[in-house]
């Protein structure tokens, strides 16, 4: 049986074909290879990780998506579209990629809080070559990032933090200004 179409042979009859009306008869899924990169494998909540895919193989011109965490959120992109699927979020990409166009890209934004610390399963990227009717998962694009709920961003300090290390440069500068003074035997 190939693409609906059952082949048989008789002895007295010759060969005979039966098509199956419920299987619809298209060519071989195409053989594709793609490449994912990114800005590291772990990070801090807030943060933003640049995702590139790039095609290194494509028999013919095909679409892509990839799969993210649920809680993440593509925050800018190449021409796309976001949808939740089966407990992950979606990011389709609006043009199929070719020989002469082989990226995509999108910006994936870290979740932030210390609920949000663990580690977080991307794609795997698949392929549409029928228009986005069926997908086809690509080897080797599945990567677990890291994330540490807090954010590292500068703008966040607190006072505290603030007031903590103006206290410890006090406590050195007394320490200091005090062996001098026991040095000189001055008070």
């Amino acid at each position: 049986m190939s693409n609906g179409v059952t082949f048989a042979a008789d002895i007295n009859q010759g060969i005979h074909a039966i098509y199956n009306t419920d299987l619809p008869i298209s060519g071989a899924t195409p053989v594709v290879a793609l490449e994912r990169s990114d800005d590291g494998s772990v990070f801090t909540g807030g943060q933003t990780d640049h995702v590139t895919l790039t095609l290194q193989y494509a028999e013919s011109d095909v679409l892509i998506r990839d799969r993210l965490p649920e809680s993440w959120t593509v925050a800018d992109g190449d021409d796309h579209t976001t949808y939740l699927e089966g407990g992950a979020r979606m990011v389709e990409f609006t043009n199929p990629v070719s020989e002469a166009d082989p990226e995509r890209n999108y910006f994936a934004e870290v979740p932030s809080g210390a609920e949000t610390t663990g580690d977080y399963t991307f794609g795997p990227v698949e392929f549409s070559h029928d228009g986005g009717d069926t997908w086809h998962e690509i080897e080797a694009t599945t990567e677990v990032n890291t994330v540490s709920g807090t954010s590292t961003n500068t703008n966040s300090l607190t006072l505290g933090t603030i007031g903590g290390a103006a206290g410890v440069f006090y406590h050195q500068r007394e320490k200091v200004l005090n062996t001098v003074r026991g040095v000189f035997g001055d008070e």
